[in-house]
């Protein structure tokens, strides 16, 4: 399987979730024109899934901010629940924030508690992302031109 069949699979699994748990029912109710927005991502490989070989995809809302959503996702081998992949992202929300979107949905705003590997992952995105507004460059390549 290659890399772009992952993150199609990893897509097609999301909107089933968040379809099937009630949270863009909810969204819709709450504001028709709100939407989500998937603006960071990062998958990790550990097994190549060959060729009419079975897996599972494991979509989980973990936790959540002011603005958005963390979601992980594992490919999962039925037999033993061996992850080939596994998958971290963030849904930005517009329109809405996502404390208010579960206090609705479930009658709790409070996410989670954030684990160590996204916590340590929205600092990276959070550090990359004042990089790239600040338009720095890593020093090695600051006389580069490509």
């Amino acid at each position: 399987m290659n890399n772009a069949r992952y993150l199609r699979d990893m897509d097609f699994a999301r909107v089933h979730v968040i379809g099937r748990t009630g949270i863009w029912e909810t969204m819709q109710n709450m504001k028709a024109s709100s939407g989500m927005v998937l603006t960071a991502s990062t998958i990790r490989y550990r097994k190549e899934i060959k060729l009419f070989d079975f897996y599972n995809v494991h979509t989980q809302v973990k936790c959540w901010d002011e603005k958005g959503f963390y979601m992980e996702q594992r490919f999962v081998r039925p037999k033993d629940d061996f992850v080939y992949a596994i998958a971290l992202m963030y849904y930005k929300l517009a329109g809405l924030t996502p404390g208010d979107v579960m206090q609705e949905l479930t009658g709790k705003s409070e996410s989670p508690e954030f684990p160590e590997e996204i916590r340590l992952w929205a600092d990276y995105n959070l550090a990359s992302s004042n990089m790239l507004k600040n338009n720095n460059v890593c020093d090695r390549d600051k006389n580069k031109n490509y």
